[in-house]
């Protein structure tokens, strides 16, 4: 039985990632802001006491060390980690503060950072795999999304650098790059919106499960030798 940190565990592919990883009898850390919801999903896996769930809020980054606190407490280190995190607000440049750009980027890049650094100390690790989620929109720009595009591109930028760091401490560190995902926070976009991005995916809207199988792929040993990569997931909008 391994043992993964799933951040950001009641987004919709978070979700699909604990379903996953708890079918295959691993144990989970759940972590999320929204604690009942998180208990609601544990309390649904085929084997929920083998689970606990932990409140994070990434727009603190520093409490990020208590979330490894709770984890390890029961003795047990960490075997990988899942980063399914990101807040995509719209942000028109005439209007944008300083203080929302600081917020986003605490959220889709910071508390990344800080996640990593902390799930590296060996206290809290068996070395391992760490899977971040980056975005297509990084890639395929749509208007008043410049906060959210430059975070997530940020992190990717940043798993480059990490895996050459990493690599000696016995941890392997790649991110996904999701198109359109049917998540909530594809479901918050207008119909007409929703319309346009499914009509360029050339492989339609993915599924949550879409994206968690290859995640967890990335988590275990059959890509043992990959690290500081993005993988595409993207249906084929960035082929065009």
């Amino acid at each position: 039985m391994s043992k993964y940190l799933v951040l950001g565990a009641t987004s919709g592919i978070g979700s699909a990632v604990c379903d996953l990883l708890d079918l295959q009898g691993d144990s989970l850390v759940m972590a999320g802001r929204d604690v009942e919801k998180l208990e609601k999903i544990r309390s649904k896996l085929s084997s929920p006491a083998e689970h606990i769930s932990v409140y994070f809020d990434a727009d603190e980054p520093e409490s990020i060390v208590s979330v490894f606190e709770q984890s390890t407490e029961n003795g047990i280190k960490l075997d990988g980690m899942v980063y399914c995190i990101g807040r995509a607000d719209v942000t028109p440049l005439r209007g944008l503060k300083i203080e929302q750009a600081q917020s986003l980027f605490r959220v889709n890049f910071f508390s990344f950072v800080s996640a990593v650094s902390t799930y590296a100390k060996p206290k809290f690790s068996n070395g391992g795999s760490i899977v971040g989620i980056s975005s297509a929109n990084s890639h395929y720009p749509q208007k008043c999304m410049s906060m959210y595009a430059a975070g997530k591109g940020a992190m990717e930028a940043a798993v480059k650098t990490m895996a050459i760091e990493l690599a000696d401490k016995g941890i392997r560190i790649n991110c996904v790059i999701p198109g359109a995902v049917n998540t909530d926070m594809f479901c918050k976009l207008s119909d007409e919106m929703k319309s346009i991005i499914a009509g360029k995916q050339l492989l339609g809207v993915s599924s949550p499960e879409d994206i968690a199988s290859s995640i967890v792929f990335l988590l275990k040993d059959g890509s043992r030798v990959m690290t500081g990569r993005s993988v595409y997931l993207d249906g084929g909008i960035l082929g065009q």
